[in-house]
């Protein structure tokens, strides 16, 4: 019986996080659902006391199928054909959830679920840097048309706005979702408060900054995939600096790894 529920209950968040990115792709203008698309399915990885091997395959197969789903029906309501890219993203950005659950089993860090959105940051940083990858499929371009909500990118990079949208969202999970919460109707209110403050604060925050040039992803490609790359006049600051967010996350990323690999190893040799 606690295996259907639970097989219902991850089967409900997955198509949650497919109506979410819907809603977030089919109104580019007010894309605010894509705030709480991905808490979902943050979800379906919270790990259980003891993660097997075999129970760590079927969970990431799960999310797999509901964020590939989510990727290809936001890209087809955008009226973007290209599935195969849309594919190779959400393929990349879900091995986030592998190292997740590596990191955590090893490593036992403070940071839980936030672990995650530094291997997925540091995966669309690779997404961007890498030419054959079409940088589309970010999340941050979910908020592309709304310019006027983060002109503060020029400072964090276009990867600053995939790094809004995985915070808030990590906020929602412990909110809504982190230990079957709304399940057992008992919302976390405080949660919700500092979600709504993290949703806010940066959109305050853009009304101060009143610069000429809007980071676009344009921009970024040029910088990365040309040999001689001019910068428009105002974003001296970001032809100097980069997406130093994205490369930042990768390598504390790094940094998470080797030590879960070397406790994995010492407790190996204990045992």
């Amino acid at each position: 019986m606690q295996e259907r529920e639970n097989k219902y209950r991850r089967h409900f968040l997955g198509l949650i996080a497919i109506l979410m990115v819907s809603l977030a792709a089919a109104w580019p203008k007010l894309p605010i659902t894509v705030f709480v698309a991905l808490s979902p399915l943050f979800a379906l990885l919270e790990p259980p006391k003891q993660i097997s091997a075999r129970s760590g395959i079927k969970t990431y197969a799960i999310f797999l199928f509901y964020l590939l789903a989510a990727f290809l029906v936001g890209n087809l309501i955008k009226g973007q054909s290209d599935l195969l890219q849309a594919s190779i993203a959400a393929i990349l950005v879900s091995f986030s959830a592998p190292l997740y659950f590596f990191s955590y089993r090893y490593s036992k860090n403070g940071l839980g679920i936030l672990t995650l959105v530094l291997f997925w940051l540091s995966l669309e940083y690779l997404m961007i840097k890498w030419s054959w990858l079409d940088s589309r499929f970010i999340l941050a371009n979910f908020i592309a048309e709304r310019p006027g909500w983060w002109r503060w990118n020029i400072f964090t990079g276009y990867l600053g706005g995939s790094l809004w949208i995985l915070v808030v969202n990590t906020i929602f999970y412990y909110a809504f979702f982190y230990k079957r919460s709304i399940i057992e109707s008992s919302m976390r209110w405080l949660s919700l408060a500092y979600a709504t403050m993290v949703v806010l604060l940066p959109l305050l925050l853009a009304n101060f900054i009143k610069t000429k040039s809007f980071l676009n992803l344009q921009l970024v490609k040029l910088l990365y995939h040309s040999s001689s790359p001019v910068m428009p006049e105002g974003l001296e600051f970001y032809s100097r600096h980069g997406e130093y967010l994205g490369r930042t996350a990768l390598w504390v990323s790094v940094l998470i790894l080797v030590f879960a690999a070397v406790k994995r190893t010492t407790t190996h040799e204990r045992i």
